[in-house]
Parts: structure tokens; sequence; C-alpha cells
């Protein structure tokens, strides 16, 4: 157990774990405790791991992946208000504005995690919880669906289609990119360890609203 400062919105010992869940080894609610709450400290797979531990439940990356997922559900909150991915778009269309940044050519480390040729990816504006959909598209212009292609690459299993994030990425903005690694990247890949893309999205849906 470790101790919560009110003063200063950070525990008063360091995470047991280390630097595993970011910078801050004293963090709490990600550093913004008049915005955010964490009571039980569900907001990573290392969390998920905090938890289990004070359950006295063994830590394997089955019972990491399961614990977090039960965590997830208890708090859906920051999926409010996010948009649907259009189910088809057009490229000679611009999409940027107030809902959407815009359509454009998915990079190669973007690929890495979305495996196939001449994929498209759009990604809305972030909500008030700073979370955000993203939507991967065919050289068609169609949605990529979950469960429609995935593939193992280097050793785990992939799934080409987008999602919504709890903290959607800004190439712009570190911070952004930090959290979202931790948030989405880290039960995404654990999730295609694990071959169970199908649970994944049962708290990560690609149309939030529905």
């Amino acid at each position: 157990m470790r101790d919560y400062d009110p003063t200063t919105g950070r525990y008063m010992q360091a995470d047991p774990l280390g630097l595993v869940d970011g910078a801050s080894i004293y963090g709490y609610a990600l550093q913004n405790p008049g915005r955010y709450v964490d009571p039980r400290g569900e907001l990573t797979i290392t969390d998920a791991v905090h938890s289990l531990i004070k359950q006295g439940k063994d830590v394997t990356k089955g019972s990491m992946f399961e614990e977090w997922l039960r965590l997830e559900r208890a708090y859906q909150q920051w999926q409010a208000g996010l948009p649907e991915c259009p189910c088809e778009v057009e490229f000679v269309v611009d999409y940027s504005g107030e809902t959407w940044r815009g359509l454009r050519p998915m990079g190669r480390r973007e690929n890495s995690y979305h495996p196939g040729a001449n994929l498209f990816s759009m990604i809305s504006q972030a909500n008030d919880f700073g979370a955000g959909v993203q939507c991967v598209y065919n050289s068609d212009g169609t949605l990529v669906l979950p469960s429609q292609h995935r593939e193992v690459v280097r050793g785990n299993m992939q799934d080409r289609s987008g999602a919504i994030d709890r903290y959607s990425p800004e190439l712009t903005n570190p911070t952004s990119i930090v959290k979202h690694l931790q948030h989405d990247v880290v039960p995404y890949d654990l999730a295609g360890e694990l071959n169970r893309f199908d649970e994944y999205f049962t708290v990560r849906p690609l149309f939030p609203n529905q």
C-alpha cells in the first residue's frame, strides 16, 4: 500500500515497480487530480499488476490482461462523445475539421501495428478526456474492421483495424505519445501476444457509441 498526499497530488512512496508506468514513480491520476480521479489505480497494465498483487493473486500475462479488462469495464466514462468511424471515405474529400484531423497515409511505424500495404488513417479530435478514435482504411476507402485482417508479425498477432484510444496521440505532443503507449499500445500488444483481440475490442470498440 502507498500513502497519497492530497497537498501535492502525488503518492508519498515510490512505485514498487519502478519506471514501467512512466517517468514519475510518485504520480497519481496523471498528475492532474483536480481533473481525473483514480481511486484504485485503474489506468494501465501496470496498475492491473498492482491490483493483482494487492489481492494476493498470481501475476501472469493472462491474469494481467484479465484484470486490465475488468478495470477498463469499470471505468468507461472517458469514451463519452467519441465519433463513429465512417464506413467509407473518399480520398478527394478534406475531412479536417472539428471532428477529424484528416485522412493521411500511414507511416512505417504505424504500419507495424496495422500490417498491410496502402493503409490510411483518420484520427478524431480528442474529447474532454483526451481520448480519440483511430480509423484505418484500405486503399479503396473501405474501413478495416476488427477480425477482418489479422496476421502474425514478429511472433505476435496483429490486427489491422483501428480502435478508440484512451489517449489520442499527437505527433507534436510527446506527453500524449507517452500516455498513448502506456494506456493503449501496451494493452494492445498484450492482447496480440495472447491472441485475445476479441476481448480487447469489447472495451476499445471501433464504434464506441453502439
